[in-house]
């Protein structure tokens, strides 16, 4: 049994399909299955505080609601799990009895835009790789690695400790360069290890720099509200969906592309379906005239995604697009291997053929 003393709990509900549960019952429900993530509702302008007197873990979300701030406090065998402020339609993240995850993420740098530097994320995740937070001090060693580019002539090396406080959720490391010995595209790496109150799920980060248009990573989500859907986003908007939209799964890294105009390139624009909303499509200028003029009702345009090279011009990965077949109007980007296993295992997902090339 889990018990919990709680305190000032009324209108705390659990998103899982259930409502009014207090906040006892709702920890209860997510510690007693820690395989799943839930998110516990808050509203503003109260103070919640619970104490687990076991030794047993979950990952749970907090997501405020209402106006104004609420102070939680969390409290698991005499230390405290979490304590913070959630404000109003913001979520946090915690994860109670196992450690949180350190994650180090890959960087492209342009030397277009005169970089100077690469900026390497270092983010605590729980297991469903969502930013969490620790009421531990977490502190983890690292270390650059020549690849194809050189320290000393084409970036400096560089070392040290990261500390993350209580509370933090990401650190940066940052690694000078010099761009201007640079030609073609150059890799190095950023290791980690010795973590204290962590464990290291990915102990290296590559740079990528380059003078290629196509600096830009994008990453793929499936959204389990929908599933067998996805979405694509640059690093900014990914930023956004992890911190507030855990619907959306993330499945990592799919492919470079270009954010601005140039020869041999072709823009991508985004619609987002109304007939299943939170799921997406990504056309060229010809599918997205057509769309424009006689399927307003059922897409509508959120603007130009990114540029890739044509499908067929053989300049860069070509990807085939795939209409899932259980859900109409929904599509799936791939290539390699991934695409080889849809043609074979997935007969749900209609091949519509070559879609675009971008890098990898």
């Amino acid at each position: 049994m889990i018990t919990l003393e709680v305190t000032n709990t009324d209108d705390i509900n659990i998103i899982d399909n259930s409502d009014g549960l207090s906040l006892a019952e709702a920890i209860e429900i997510a510690l007693n299955d820690p395989e799943n993530s839930y998110i516990i509702e808050v509203p503003g302008g109260s103070t919640y505080n619970a104490t687990i007197s076991e030794d047993i873990f979950g990952n749970i979300n907090l997501r405020g609601t209402g106006d104004g701030n609420s102070s939680i406090n969390i409290i698991r065998s005499g230390e405290t799990v979490f304590q913070g402020e959630i404000g109003s339609g913001a979520f946090t993240s915690f994860n109670i009895g196992s450690p949180p995850r350190i994650t180090i993420e890959d960087v492209v740098v342009s030397t277009r835009n005169e970089a100077t530097e690469a900026e390497f994320a270092v983010r605590l995740v729980d297991s469903n790789g969502r930013a969490v937070s620790s009421s531990q001090t977490i502190t983890v060693d690292f270390a650059t690695e020549d690849e194809s580019a050189i320290a000393g002539s084409d970036y400096t090396a560089t070392s040290g400790t990261l500390t993350f406080a209580p509370g933090e959720t990401e650190q940066t490391i940052t690694v000078p360069l010099n761009p201007n010995l640079l030609e073609g595209e150059r890799t190095f790496r950023v290791a980690l290890n010795n973590a204290d109150n962590a464990s290291i799920s990915d102990d290296r980060g590559t740079a990528i720099i380059t003078d290629s248009l196509f600096y830009t990573p994008i990453y793929r989500f499936q959204n389990s509200d929908v599933p067998g859907t996805y979405l694509f986003v640059g690093p900014q908007e990914r930023d956004n969906i992890l911190a507030n939209f855990p619907n959306f799964v993330e499945e990592g890294f799919a492919f470079r592309v270009g954010v601005e105009a140039g020869d041999d390139l072709i823009p991508l624009y985004r619609f987002q379906s109304n007939i299943v909303p939170g799921t997406y499509l990504f056309a060229g200028e010809q599918e997205s005239n057509n769309i424009r003029e006689n399927f307003s009702e059922s897409f509508t345009e959120e603007g130009l995604a990114f540029y890739v090279y044509g499908a067929g011009d053989g300049l860069g990965t070509d990807f085939s697009r795939f209409q899932n077949s259980d859900r109409p109007g929904t599509y799936l980007f791939a290539t390699g291997e991934e695409r080889d296993n849809i043609r074979a295992n997935f007969p749900n997902f209609m091949e519509e053929g070559l879609a675009f090339e971008a890098e990898l």
